[in-house]
């Protein structure tokens, strides 16, 4: 394309050269930019020039400024945007807008007008086909030439060549956006691609960038309201919390766990979104043959903000939930979110119909205690057998099992103190007959994490015990505990004394693992649906 242009330019002189015409009259007909005032176009701007000014005028346009201030950061972002598609590189937006402000206070300074980096002429070096930074480098020596020492030599520089560039290089763009883009484009924002192009014909430029921006907006609110807030549904009989539990108490929680609704939000909520999380609820309510609903978990972990609008259809959901007598929890709320609410007074008063916990886990487990607590007579404080627990899980009866309690201990601990120490080495085997306790790990830093709880009928410590290695976990009692505790020695022992309760005790606990593991990868499975 250089060479087209300087082609053009040689054909043009040789046409005024053939046809008799002067430099002067060439010019006098408007073919050539010239003529340019002689000697240099800068004016520096002097103390003096300040009696000049009408202080008054400039602050009654204030709002003018404002709006052009305004107008030319946002076109600044376009055109950039636009320029990393003609380019196909990204483009640092904090370096445009740095140079850009640089630019123009710089250029004020000197009485210079608001610029920044145009579509048109930035991408005129890619049409040329050169992508060297010298390109911005020679047009600004360019222009300082002119400016400082005289524009003549523009003066014969013809304007058709000028004007056939400036229009092949709209042509283009209108072939780009209007017919190229028409396929990969989606179809409303190639619509609004015309309306721009028509409002700039018939209103203007600034006039088509505050339509495009105010139909954008509204695109995107009705777009985004579209995307569900709710990105996941579970219900309390078959998405359960890591707390270990005994088989009895499982099997409550699949008879009875529908009356949990789980509700993982996600995104922006506000006005339009809020009204999807109402309608769920009341669907859920509406259903007749299943268990009815008694408690609402409501994930916040993948929500970014909330409208003020959402707060009064939060406060909606709660008014509902409190009339229908359904406990609510809140989870995973992050700091912001957290103080919206409390903004919005929904957590003032927290009570066993309304709690925040800070992970889903910790909220379906408080919700799963309350439920146990009225579906079932056990409680924390019962007692589970370690060989009931061990029949619970056999194909079989076995009355001789009773003998194995010969091979293990009976021993207390109180709360606060450990059973299990990370770091240490796994030599035994738990059962927790009763008490409660929290499965816990250490980072390298100390920071610890609660990884679950247990409580009666469950066994700790049983990964180690065939693996062995050290503990990768700690075991703290929250309440006075008692446990069985089955040495690796006494294990050794029992395989050669009593092959029999040998086998029924791995049996036990292969079948015990592999229902762990099948409701850990069911478990993961929903979450990644």
């Amino acid at each position: 394309m250089p060479g087209a242009v300087i082609f053009t330019i040689i054909l043009f002189y040789a046409y005024i050269f053939v046809a008799d015409i002067s430099i002067q009259q060439a010019s006098a007909n408007g073919w050539l930019l010239g003529p340019f005032p002689e000697g240099g176009l800068f004016k520096p701007f002097t103390l003096d020039n300040l009696v000049m000014v009408q202080w008054g005028a400039i602050f009654s346009h204030f709002d003018t400024f404002a709006t052009l201030l305004g107008l030319s950061v946002i076109s600044l972002l376009l055109n950039a945007s636009g320029l990393e598609v003609i380019y196909k590189e990204d483009v640092n937006l904090d370096r445009e807008l740095i140079s850009a402000g640089g630019a123009t206070l710089v250029g004020g300074l000197l009485g210079c007008i608001v610029g920044y980096q145009t579509l048109g002429l930035s991408a005129l070096g890619n049409r040329f086909n050169v992508k060297s930074r010298f390109v911005g480098v020679f047009t600004g020596v360019l222009c300082g030439l002119a400016l400082f020492f005289g524009a003549s030599i523009l003066s014969y520089f013809p304007r058709p060549v000028l004007g056939g560039m400036l229009f092949m290089l709209g042509v283009s763009f209108m072939a780009e956006w209007l017919i190229d883009y028409y396929k990969l484009l989606p179809r409303m924002d190639y619509i609004l691609i015309w309306v721009m192009l028509i409002v700039i014909e018939v209103f203007g430029f600034l006039q088509a960038i505050g339509a495009g921006i105010i139909i954008a907006a509204l695109l995107f609110v009705a777009s985004y309201g579209s995307v569900s807030v709710i990105k996941n549904i579970f219900s309390g009989d078959t998405f359960h919390s890591q707390a270990g539990r005994s088989k009895r108490q499982k099997k409550i929680l699949v008879e009875k766990g529908a009356q949990i609704h789980i509700l993982r939000l996600q995104g922006y909520i506000f006005f339009g979104s809020i009204q999807r999380i109402l309608q769920n609820t009341r669907e859920r309510m509406s259903v007749q043959n299943s268990q009815p609903l008694k408690y609402l978990v409501l994930d916040f972990k993948y929500v970014n903000r909330l409208d003020s609008s959402a707060i009064f259809g939060i406060t909606r959901l709660k008014q509902l939930t409190d009339a229908n007598n359904i406990v609510m929890t809140w989870v995973d709320l992050s700091d912001e979110v957290r103080r919206q609410i409390e903004n919005g007074g929904l957590v003032e008063n927290e009570n066993d119909m309304f709690s925040l916990h800070p992970t889903l886990d910790y909220g379906i487990e408080w919700c799963e205690n309350k439920l146990l607590a009225k579906e079932s007579k056990e409680s924390k404080e019962n007692k589970v057998d370690f060989v009931d627990s061990i029949l619970s899980y056999m194909s079989h009866s076995f009355p001789g099992l009773k003998r194995l309690k010969q091979y293990i201990q009976v021993e207390s601990i109180q709360a606060g103190e450990y059973l299990i120490k990370q770091g240490e080495a796994a030599n035994d085997l738990f059962f927790i007959e009763s008490g409660h306790l929290t499965v816990e790990f250490e980072t390298s830093a100390g920071q610890k994490t609660r990884l679950r709880s247990v409580q009666s009928g469950v066994t700790v410590g049983e990964m180690t015990l065939y693996l062995g290695g050290l503990r990768t976990a700690s075991v703290r009692a929250d309440v006075p505990s008692t446990f069985y505790r089955l040495t690796t020695k006494n294990l050794d022992k029992i395989q050669q004394e009593d092959p029999a309760i040998a086998a029924s005790l791995h049996e036990w606990l292969g079948r015990m693992l592999a229902e762990r593991l099948a409701d850990n990868s069911r478990i993961i499975e929903m979450l990644l649906d």
